[in-house]
């Protein structure tokens, strides 16, 4: 397809709008990641810097130990089910090895 004089004309222009605007969309999507990546570090040092009453510091403590306790617990739990589970199917194969039929003429 060959292009005339008077079309390459119209296009020249046309490309250099669409690569400026690439290129701002660019850089606005970038500008907004290092926006986004300083307001998250600044949260983070702020929270480190922020001072908690005794009270609620032991609270904290005490959850964190109540979740502990509940995920050893529901450890414990399931170990305990999957041995029943095992000793009940162990003790249905044992059932269906021993039984016999005795067939007498």
């Amino acid at each position: 397809m060959s292009i005339k004089p008077v079309d390459f004309q119209v296009m020249i222009p046309r490309t250099m709008e669409i690569s400026k605007s690439s290129s701002n969309e660019t850089q606005k999507n970038y500008t907004m990641q290092q926006q986004q990546a300083a307001s998250t570090q600044n949260n983070a040092e702020n929270t480190l810097r922020q001072v908690y009453s005794q009270k609620h510091a032991q609270d904290v403590r005490i959850t964190q130990r109540q979740k502990d306790k509940e995920s050893s617990e529901k450890d414990r739990k399931k170990k305990e089910e999957e041995k029943n589970e095992s000793s009940e199917s162990k003790a249905q194969i044992k059932s269906m090895q021993t039984s016999t039929i005795d067939i007498k003429v």
